[in-house]
């Protein structure tokens, strides 16, 4: 705890001296969040109030994607502006870009709040201040927040611990409130270096049972032969070039099938390098698939517009280098594909809830991976609740220590027994936790659904469903119709009849759909390749 700690435990939100219900926030003179709280934000609040005034002052609230972060967290800041008459409360995000969104979200819910950035005229009249850790590292002799810090809140606290102690240090905050779904820091000193206590919000699997995520759905390559990869000392991660190497070979081989066989509308694929990326982006290009690459350097305004493409579905595949792991929620994203191995629990987990939140029509997420996550880290569903990650942890190369944080429901994926050990007692899968994953695939090589029936063995009904569809693909993207009659008899040996011709044609999907994905594929693959940006 840093030296001069003030604590004025009945002026802070958790102090004694706060007395509204849990699900409440009074009416404060400076604005409160409008809309209110689900009943577990609500138990969250209330839990974070009573160790505040117990005498822990430095919390870590910990919830999946979907929780309602920014709602939770704008409650707080309106119970520090209603009970403290003054002192200012910083709220801390991970990177520039999160400044504007979460500045938006506040102002909405009714909280005031003033950015402190470059390019901002910030008013420091407010008693909020949204600044990226970043923007304050950099101007940190030169700010002055116009009065002593009552409440720090970090999001994405997983990130940047040593920054985050020296913030502690420098604003001698009465109360801190991290706030992760991965209570795991990705290098150097533990969560526990700073934080004396969690808050547990719901699980992965109660937020599904809400409504408010969507279950995952597992496609698996055999795992990868990771051991001659080195490991980093400092992050407890793979080192990156060991990683471009093996997702060169057999990842990016097996990467554009599985997308053909499997994928929905929307695509988020996760790749290692920018270089990587734009090669994926560039060849789907080349197949006729709508695709582009997204890194940190993208400028705004190109970033908006592509995200733009996206949403508006004229984009199918964005490519990221972990853009996405933080910090960017599409609802519509139907399909992740995992093409950068981690040994991070914590990285894993925020590349799946990139997928996991809910839209009209989406019941699930599907997860095509290609590198063998599944069986080191598992599915969210299969974590239950977390231990605070020691000061010190372990980033040894003998293995992770992330497993040993969580505690898992630890139900074998193949068999469904309970499985205490590993390998499975009852079936013998063996993955490198003790895991419960639903819906899981377990395939090798070019990927395939499993009880697939192989030939098909249709009925002429169906053959003319399966025809009528070739036939408006055909004639949608200006094909001869004899570009359907060779696509039926590469599926069934044999010319459709020329009187199923009268009939109306029908829009391609599912299956049907996935035939001709492959087809173009394999037709790609043979051509040069050219890798091009993508314009809307």
């Amino acid at each position: 705890m840093a030296e001069g700690h003030r604590a004025h435990r009945g002026d802070v939100p958790g102090g004694e001296g706060d007395r509204h219900p849990p699900g409440g926030c009074g009416n404060a003179q400076e604005g409160v969040p409008v809309s209110p709280l689900r009943p577990y934000q609500a138990e969250m609040i209330a839990e974070a109030r009573g160790k505040v005034a117990r005498g822990k002052t430095r919390l870590l609230m910990v919830a999946p994607t979907g929780a309602g972060k920014t709602h939770i967290l704008a409650h707080n800041l309106a119970s520090f502006l209603e009970r403290r008459k003054s002192g200012v409360a910083v709220y801390a995000v991970h990177r520039r870009q999160l400044v504007e969104q979460t500045h938006a979200v506040l102002e909405r819910l009714g909280v005031p709040a003033s950015i402190v950035m470059a390019g901002y005229d910030t008013d420091w009249s407010k008693r909020v201040f949204v600044v990226s850790r970043q923007t304050w590292w950099r101007r940190k002799q030169m700010l002055n927040f116009g009065g002593e810090v009552g409440l720090l809140i970090v999001d994405e606290a997983h990130i940047g611990i040593k920054g985050q102690m020296e913030m502690v240090r420098e604003l001698e905050p009465d109360v801190v409130l991290g706030y992760t779904a991965t209570p795991i820091s990705l290098s150097g000193p533990g969560m526990g270096a700073l934080y004396e206590d969690l808050v547990h919000g719901p699980s992965y699997s109660e937020l599904i049972g809400m409504g408010y995520l969507v279950p995952t759905r597992w496609v698996v390559a055999k795992p990868l032969d990771t051991s001659g990869l080195r490991i980093s000392r400092e992050t407890g991660d793979y080192v990156l070039e060991d990683v471009v190497q093996l997702v060169k070979g057999q990842v990016l081989a097996d990467l554009y099938e599985a997308w053909a066989e499997y994928a929905g509308e929307r695509t988020v694929v996760f790749a290692p390098t920018v270089d990587i990326a734009n090669t994926i982006a560039g060849r789907f290009g080349n197949m006729g698939i709508p695709a582009a690459a997204i890194d940190w350097s993208t400028k705004a305004a190109d970033r908006h517009r592509i995200l733009q493409g996206f949403r508006e579905g004229k984009l199918k595949v964005l490519v990221n280098v972990d853009v996405f792991s933080e910090g960017w929620d599409e609802p519509l994203v139907d399909t992740i594909i995992l093409a950068n191995p981690t040994r991070s629990l914590a990285r894993h987990l925020q590349r799946i809830g990139r997928g996991m939140r809910p839209a009209p029509g989406k019941g699930q997420v599907l997860i095509i991976d290609l590198v063998g996550a599944a069986y080191h880290h598992g599915a969210p569903e299969d974590i239950e609740e977390w231990q605070l990650e020691p000061e010190r942890p372990d980033r040894g190369t003998s293995g992770s220590s992330d497993s040993k944080l969580v505690k898992r429901k630890g139900l074998c994926p193949i068999c469904r027994q309970e499985m205490k050990t590993s390998p499975c007692p009852h079936c013998g899968f063996e993955p490198f936790y003790l895991p419960r994953m639903t819906d899981l695939e377990v395939v090798g090589g070019v990927l395939e659904e499993l009880g697939d029936g192989g030939k098909f063995g249709l009925g002429e009904g169906n053959k003319v469903y399966w025809y009528l569809q070739l036939l408006w693909y055909a004639r949608a993207y200006g094909k001869k119709d004899g570009w359907a009659a060779h696509m039926y008899r590469e599926k069934f040996g044999e010319w459709p009849k020329w009187e199923w011709k009268k009939y109306e044609p029908i829009m391609p999907k599912g299956e049907v759909m996935r035939f001709i994905r492959r087809h173009w594929i394999r037709w790609a693959k043979r051509r040069p390749m050219m890798v091009g940006k993508w314009r809307l």
